[in-house]
């Protein structure tokens, strides 16, 4: 029940990311997958949530938090003060993690050209999509125990 329950919401995600691929161009819809992800063997639970969080546009990271309770979360800003905390800040830009780790994202999402879509909502589609590729899980996995001190890894609303 807890692949039909995620397939479901994968895919009315999926509608959404669609309604902008046809404002941006597209004719074709994404295809839904509800193959396993692959983690790093003895990946923490906690880990898997945060790594999870960073496929969704509903999440744990501080521009959603934000825009969904803002008298909770008043300020949207990353720990590192070098711009908003969402997903792809935090694959791209965010200067706490290692050097190193931003430059492997960088090549990577260079390759696919990630940085020439100036749609959030087509990148948050391609990092879900990305995620059945286990070298991008592994790097998801690489950066969120870099950060998971700067990261809310649990929210009651």
């Amino acid at each position: 029940i807890t692949v039909s329950i995620s397939c479901i919401l994968i895919h009315n995600i999926l509608v959404g990311f669609y309604s902008q691929y046809q404002f941006e161009g597209y004719t074709e819809a994404p295809n839904v997958s509800c193959n396993k992800l692959v983690f790093p063997p003895r990946t923490a639970r906690s880990i898997e949530t945060l790594v999870m969080s960073l496929f969704y546009p509903n999440n744990l990271l501080l521009d959603f938090l934000n825009s969904y309770n803002p008298a909770k979360f008043p300020n949207n800003q990353c720990p590192c003060g070098n711009g908003i905390q969402n997903s792809v800040h935090l694959i791209t830009n965010c200067v706490l993690i290692s050097g190193y780790k931003r430059n492997y994202c960088e090549n990577f999402l260079e390759y696919y050209e990630f940085h020439s879509i100036d749609s959030i909502a087509v990148q948050q589609y391609l990092l879900i999509s990305w995620s059945k590729y286990p070298s991008f899980i592994d790097m998801c996995c690489s950066l969120v125990e870099e950060s998971v001190s700067h990261l809310i890894s649990e929210v009651t609303l």
